[in-house]
C-alpha cells in the first residue's frame, strides 16, 4: 500500500471510530471525551469481531489481536479495561518504528550520515523501546503478550511539508540505510525488542525500492547481494540467532 494511501486509511479509521464512539443515536455514547470514545469504540468492535471467530474456531486455532498505539500506552490500558475486552484478547499489537518525526526534517537536513546514524542509535531506538516497556508492563499485569504487527526504520519526506521530496534529505536517508554500519544499529534494535519484553516481531516489507514514501524494504531489489543490504543482513543474523 502506498504510504499516502495508508495515511488516508488511518485517518479514515480514526474518524470512523471517533464518530461512532460519540454517537448517542447508536446508543453507544461511550464517553463524552472524544479520544476515550474513539478508543472504547475500537475495543468494542474488536471484541465483537473476536466473538464472531470464537463461535467458529476452537481456542487453539484462534489468536485474538488487539491493535494499539506504540506512542501512547494509555490507549492499551483504556482498550483492555473497557467492558470484557481483556478476557477476549490474546495479544496486543503495536507498530515498532524508529526514525524522524514529521516536524524534524529541517533539523536533520544538515546532518552527515554519521550524525544521523548516531542520533538514531542514541535517542530514537531507546525512545521507542521505552514506549514498548510501558505496553509490556500493562500486558504483563493482564497476562497478555505484546507483539509488533510491523516495524523497522522510518525515514521519509512525504510528510515533511515544504521539505517533501527534498533532494538533500532523500540522499541522506538513502545513504544512512545503505551504510554498512547500519547493520550493527539494526541488529541492536532487533535485539532490544525481546530484551524489553516484546514477542513476535513482523518486519515491514522485505523488498521495496527507496523513495519519497520511505525506505521500508530490507532489500531494495530481490537480487540485491546481502553484503550490500545491511538491514537484510541484520534480520538474517537475528533470525538465525547470531
Amino acid at each position: 500500500m502506498q504510504r499516502s494511501r495508508r495515511k488516508w486509511f488511518h485517518t479514515e479509521q480514526r474518524r470512523h471510530a471517533h464518530d461512532h464512539g460519540l454517537r448517542i443515536e447508536l446508543e453507544l455514547n461511550l464517553s463524552a471525551n472524544a479520544r476515550e470514545a474513539q478508543t472504547r469504540y475500537h475495543a468494542l468492535r474488536s471484541r465483537q469481531i473476536f466473538g464472531i471467530f470464537e463461535e467458529i474456531l476452537p481456542p487453539d486455532r484462534l489468536v485474538r489481536v488487539l491493535g494499539s498505539f506504540v506512542g501512547n500506552a494509555a490507549v492499551t490500558q483504556m482498550a483492555l479495561s473497557f467492558s470484557d475486552t481483556r478476557a477476549h484478547t490474546d495479544a496486543i499489537a503495536i507498530a515498532l518504528y524508529f526514525g524522524i518525526q514529521p516536524t524534524e526534517p529541517g533539523r536533520v537536513r544538515s546532518m552527515s550520515v554519521d550524525d544521523l546514524r548516531r542520533d538514531l542509535e542514541a535517542t530514537r531506538v531507546p525512545s521507542v523501546m521505552n514506549q514498548v516497556r510501558q505496553h509490556v508492563t500493562i500486558g504483563r499485569r493482564m497476562h497478555i503478550p505484546v507483539v509488533a504487527c510491523e516495524g523497522g526504520r522510518h525515514l521519509v519526506t512525504w510528510n515533511a511539508g515544504a521539505l517533501q521530496g527534498d533532494a538533500t534529505l532523500e540522499a541522506l536517508f538513502d545513504a544512512v540505510n545503505r551504510d554498512q554500519r547500519f547493520e550493527a544499529l539494526y541488529s541492536r534494535y532487533l535485539q532490544n525488542w525481546p530484551e524489553v519484553g516484546g514477542g513476535l516481531f513482523m518486519h515491514d516489507t522485505n523488498c521495496n525500492r527507496y523513495g519519497l514514501f520511505g525506505r521500508f524494504g530490507s532489500l531494495e531489489n530481490i537480487d540485491q547481494p546481502r553484503a550490500e543490504a545491511p538491514k537484510y543482513d541484520a534480520i538474517q543474523r537475528r533470525a538465525r540467532g547470531r
